[in-house]
């Protein structure tokens, strides 16, 4: 038995405006100078903010602008106290 598959239906059209548009990349500078990817985050240019954005980040100087403006966090992800099972 064989499948049929639509490629333009209404749920492959609604995943297209979760693929990325563009990519932050963050990188640490190692000591020998070669860098290492630590993480990158999707843009999305269906909202006002990812729109606006994808398109600043694309002008000369605004990447170096923005980090200007960063600030960086670490949380870890579960802070949850151990649970005593009683065993």
């Amino acid at each position: 038995m064989a499948f049929a598959f639509d490629n333009q239906s209404s749920a492959s059209q609604s995943n297209e405006k979760w693929k990325a548009s563009a990519f932050l990349n963050f990188w640490l500078r190692r000591p020998d100078g070669s860098r290492v990817k630590i993480g990158a985050i999707p843009m999305h240019d269906n909202k006002e903010v990812g729109k606006a954005l994808i398109a600043r980040l694309q002008e000369e100087g605004a990447v170096e602008a923005m980090m200007k403006l960063m600030e960086v966090d670490f949380q870890l992800a579960n802070k949850a106290e151990p649970v005593n099972l009683g065993f």
